[in-house]
């Protein structure tokens, strides 16, 4: 309860001072006058948001004499209610549930394949397709022949290829309905089902009676970041997943609870949740779940016996996830990637609150070759939850220069309030260069290599939607009031500008003209695609970076050869296109004669994209790389692309050094390659036309043996033996990773020994 000194200083009317209201009337006009502009292009929304401020001023200077808002319904911790029925929790339950299945349903209905747009179309479902066929044949982990010249995928971590749930999304696409593309579908359903129970969950434990819970949990995982960032990254679903179970961490640790489960229970959360596909996001759940404990124990909401559980769970949970986090930071350490650029949400605050056509914007880096009028759907959060917890910031915020506050009041409506703070610190990060949070934390290591700061959307939109959601149930619990009308007359009209944004939120980041992957016509795949252990070759694609017009699938750029089963040199996997063995091939290629280089990486083919009907030559950064009429000679054309095969002979994809052009037996597989040397001789090298990473280990009849690289970059063995085979496996160091995980559960144990030593000897 608060306290009556703060009662009655709600209540005197010495709280306002004359200079008080010229600083006041200051910090309006620069208020008004930085919504106009950031919102230059929508003057009309500018002057809306200017309304907006003039009404929580005009809230500040009446509305809180009148009805001590802060002290109502930001100071006081509701209670939970005791007036529902089982049978009305199940039904507002169920209720929920029915209302996500049918948003989900209007996207797929009015766009099949909603969840496979942009990178998920081109980068992600390729390669998680091809680990999906590997694992299925029992082989783990993965490295994908078919691109960049032999291309390591479990250890680069963004296809959540060590997370269950993407292999059971696979099988259940693959066996179930009869449809690998239908994989990632299949995960993001999976996932927003998740966050439906998780945010609901969340909802119960912050004492939100059920009906309000359902509801801020299906404005959550409707919100337009989930469903088109998510069509476009599919790792930013498993986000909204995860997410609400901080909330549900900080809850249980305010209350009465074992510090040892609490311990476990964390560490396991976050270290499964670490192998779900983005560093970035995991990172930034960490960092926001530290800045909630050490608010919390500011505000003495939480003890400091409390507040240290969470470094032995950091240590669980970076246990759990060292098996990938060990090899990914060694496969990534020396990947040339520019970070620190991206788009914030400066111009889309408006479209956080208000759906199409009511209040319009672009996407944050301007990405959309579709519906591109509905790109501010992206930012669109429900409206309702949404509004009533950034008008409450803001309404904290004015109330701080208003009124007198002392540090007791302060620290205990920031403990009352943890979400809608830690909130507004996701909000100026997300900002960007607007906000300065995100230009500040750039020039730290770590932070420079992070690119998008709107990514961060998705923590506004959960932390202000659970702080809307609190200020409502206390608006409930004080009022009385008919409890169940006022429910169905919120719910309504939240559901409806839900199912209404559904159907609205049509666009992505990148969307491709063709149908899903369209079958390559015959006559082109029995020319490129050969059984032949003996005459397999490669293609290089010469095509735009992104097009959507038709048949920029069948070019074979990014990574659709993993679709096709079509062995590549390029691919589209920023880690490794860093690597500096693709640095080299990259080097090779441009930089010496370019018919060369591509006859040395076994390079036969040449599919070039023609859509602007241009004259047959590719540039690359402005400069002429190849003039096809002079090394190629094209073989046959359809729709936009034209299949033309090199002048010359290319070397094989493995062959003895002094011979390239005689090709021995080769097999590719989903972990490396199997060569026939039966008719090699001591003294003779072999050539194995892959690029030799580090954790690609040769082995000579089951014997380990060395293996070095030619000026190409490629596998070279000296064979000092006769052997019948020769493998290369990829060999990622998982033995050591789970060396290090031991390693930390074992300082875990110690600290906690350490933690409950100290806390029995402060409590004598």
């Amino acid at each position: 309860m608060v306290c009556e000194k703060m009662k009655g200083f709600f209540e005197s009317k010495s709280s306002f001072k004359p200079k008080r209201k010229i600083i006041i009337f200051i910090i309006y006009f620069i208020l008004t006058e930085l919504i106009l502009y950031v919102n230059t292009n929508y003057i009309i929304f500018g002057i809306i948001m200017w309304l907006f401020i003039t009404i929580c001023l005009f809230s500040v200077f009446t509305v809180e004499r009148k009805y001590n808002f802060i002290q109502n319904y930001l100071y006081d911790d509701p209670l939970l209610s005791n007036e529902e029925s089982l049978l009305s929790k199940i039904i507002w339950l169920i209720s929920g549930f029915l209302v996500i299945v049918v948003g989900i349903s209007i996207c797929e209905i009015l766009q099949p394949y909603y969840f496979l747009q942009d990178d998920n179309y081109s980068q992600f479902l390729p390669v998680i397709i091809q680990a999906g066929k590997s694992i299925g044949k029992g082989i783990f982990p993965t490295w994908n022949p078919y691109q960049l010249m032999g291309s390591p995928t479990t250890s680069v971590g963004i296809y959540s290829l060590t997370y269950p749930v993407t292999y059971i999304s696979y099988f259940i696409s693959k066996y179930v309905f009869r449809n690998e593309y239908l994989t990632i579908d299949v995960f993001s359903i999976i996932h927003l089902i998740g966050a439906y129970l998780t945010t609901y969950w969340a909802g119960r434990c912050l004492k939100i009676r059920s009906s309000l819970a359902t509801l801020l949990s299906i404005s959550y995982v409707l919100t337009g970041f989930n469903l088109i960032a998510g069509r476009s990254w599919y790792y930013m679903i498993p986000v909204a997943a995860w997410l609400p179970l901080i909330i549900i961490l900080i809850c249980k640790l305010q209350g009465k609870v074992s510090l040892l489960k609490w311990t476990i229970s964390a560490g396991l959360i976050l270290g499964i949740y670490f192998h779900a596909g983005n560093v970035q996001m995991w990172i930034y759940t960490v960092i926001f779940l530290i800045i909630a404990i050490i608010a919390l124990m500011i505000s003495k909401s939480i003890t400091l016996n409390k507040a240290i559980c969470i470094i032995p769970a950091l240590i669980i949970a970076l246990a759990i996830a060292m098996p990938l986090l060990y090899p990914q930071i060694i496969e990534t350490s020396n990947t040339s990637r520019i970070g620190s650029w991206g788009g914030g949400i400066a111009n889309g605050i408006l479209a956080m609150i208000l759906p199409y056509p009511l209040a319009k914007a672009s996407n944050p880096n301007g990405w959309s070759n579709k519906f591109t009028d509905l790109s501010g759907q992206i930012y669109y959060s429900g409206t309702f939850f949404i509004t009533i917890g950034l008008f409450a910031v803001l309404f904290i915020l004015l109330s701080l220069i208003l009124f007198k506050w002392n540090k007791k009041m302060i620290t205990k409506l920031l403990g009352e309030n943890i979400w809608l703070f830690i909130g507004s610190i996701a909000f100026i990060y997300a900002l960007g260069n607007s906000g300065r949070l995100w230009t500040i934390s750039c020039k730290f290591p770590i932070f420079n290599k992070f690119t998008n700061p709107f990514k961060v959307l998705t923590f506004v939109n959960l932390f202000f939607i659970i702080g809307g959601g609190l200020i409502v149930e206390r608006f409930l619990c004080k009022h009385p009031i008919n409890k169940r009308k006022v429910e169905i007359f919120i719910a309504l009209p939240v559901i409806c500008l839900l199912l209404y944004h559904s159907a609205l939120a049509r666009t992505s980041f990148c969307a491709y003209g063709d149908p899903v992957y369209p079958a390559m016509p015959k006559n082109v795949s029995q020319l490129i695609k050969t059984k032949s252990e003996k005459l397999i070759t490669r293609l290089i694609s010469l095509a735009p970076e992104r097009c959507p017009l038709k048949g920029y699938t069948l070019s074979l750029k990014h990574n659709f050869p993993s679709i096709y089963q079509i062995y590549t040199i390029y691919g589209y996997d920023t880690f490794i296109q860093g690597s500096k063995e693709n640095q080299l091939a990259d080097r090779m290629i441009y930089t010496t004669k370019n018919i060369k280089a591509l006859q040395a990486y076994g390079v036969q083919w040449i599919m070039f994209y023609d859509a602007n009907k241009s004259r047959r030559r590719y540039y690359i950064n402005g400069e002429r790389c190849f003039d096809l009429k002079n090394i190629a000679n094209r073989i046959v054309a359809f729709d936009n692309c034209s299949l033309w095969k090199l002048k010359g002979k290319s070397n094989s994809m493995a062959f003895i050094k002094s011979n390239p052009q005689k090709s021995l037996p080769i097999q590719f597989k989903g972990n490396g390659v199997r060569v026939q040397t039966t008719s090699l001789k001591p003294g003779d090298t072999l050539v194995i036309n892959v690029l030799n990473r580090k954790w690609l280990k040769a082995y000579s009849d089951g014997i380990p043996i060395v293996s070095t690289s030619d000026k190409f970059g490629r596998v070279n063995i000296k064979i000092s033996k006769e052997s019948r085979c020769l493998t290369l496996i990829y060999s990622p160091p998982f033995k050591e990773a789970f060396f290090i995980s031991s390693c930390l559960i074992l300082i875990m144990l110690f600290v906690l020994i350490i933690k409950r030593v100290i806390y029995h000897r402060s409590r004598f």
